[in-house]
């Protein structure tokens, strides 16, 4: 006897009807977008960390960049000598220059400073 009068001896046409049943199809579909959902959640909360940290550590590079920048061009300014208007003759100079022409300034009396008269008492 072969195994496909067996089971027809039983009456079951070919297959066993425990197999399939839609009980367990409407368990697997709900199971299943469960899972997608929860799989999504994790990859996008994942991603987000990552795309954050990337972005914080690329936004510092450029703001080191370009604080650099700045700082040389700032040095640049403040140690050269450069034109600040041409035609009414404004010179910038650098800045130690200025200080130490600030300081003999104040350190030499000038013609239009008048001396307070000392009484005595």
């Amino acid at each position: 006897m072969s195994s496909s009068s067996a089971h027809d001896s039983h009456g079951h046409g070919g297959h066993e009807s425990q197999d399939f049943t839609f009980t367990n199809l409407l368990w697997v579909i709900p199971a299943s977008i469960v899972i997608l959902v929860v799989y999504v959640g994790v990859c996008i909360y994942g991603f987000r960390g990552a795309a954050s940290d990337e972005m914080i550590q690329k936004h510092a590079v450029l703001l080191d960049t370009s604080l650099s920048a700045f700082r040389a061009h700032e040095a640049e300014l403040l140690g050269n000598y450069s034109w600040v208007d041409k035609t009414a003759g404004k010179v910038r100079i650098p800045i130690q220059q200025a200080m130490e022409k600030v300081v003999a300034g104040y350190n030499q009396p000038s013609a239009n400073t008048a001396t307070p008269n000392k009484t005595k008492p």
